[in-house]
């Protein structure tokens, strides 16, 4: 059996490939240090001379999302993220309930929206600030209806 592949398939073909070679050679290079920014519009460029096969191109598609994803040490660098416990006994096993999604930049920040989710909890909610660098945490403080308390120091100059 002769497979036939006329010449207009055979060049979308060539044209997916290079689109694909060319798209991974530029994740190649934002993982080397190629900045965000410019990757992103190299990217752009790519799909903009190769319009008729980037359109639902997967490995497009991932190397964008690839790019546009936070970096663990961007993400988990110098921010503060909370943990709430609704009982005492959540507290006690570490099973938080209220974990948002928002990261802050000072202590202060992270207590306004604690008070805010205590404020709808019983008396004896709490919620851990923790402190993240890189890919460690550290309960710095503890906010409740009675206050909050620093566990340990920071060098967060706003609190």
């Amino acid at each position: 059996m002769v497979l036939r592949i006329n010449s207009r398939t055979l060049e979308a073909l060539e044209r997916s490939t290079t689109l694909d070679d060319r798209a991974i050679q530029i994740m190649d290079a934002f993982e080397a240090g190629l900045p965000r920014a410019e990757a992103l519009r190299q990217l752009e460029a790519l799909k903009a001379e190769f319009p008729d096969v980037a359109a639902g191109d997967n490995i497009t598609e991932f190397v964008e999302a690839d790019i546009k994803s936070p970096r663990p040490d961007e993400f988990m660098h110098g921010v503060y993220l909370l943990c709430g416990y609704a009982t005492q006994a959540d507290y006690e096993a570490q099973t938080p309930t209220w974990t948002p999604e928002d990261a802050f930049e000072a202590i202060p920040a992270g207590e306004r929206a604690a008070r805010v989710w205590l404020a709808g909890q019983g008396l004896h909610a709490q919620v851990e600030v923790v402190r993240f660098e890189k890919d460690t945490g550290t309960v710095v403080a503890l906010v409740s209806h009675g206050g909050t308390r620093l566990i340990s120091q920071t060098s967060d100059p706003s609190s």
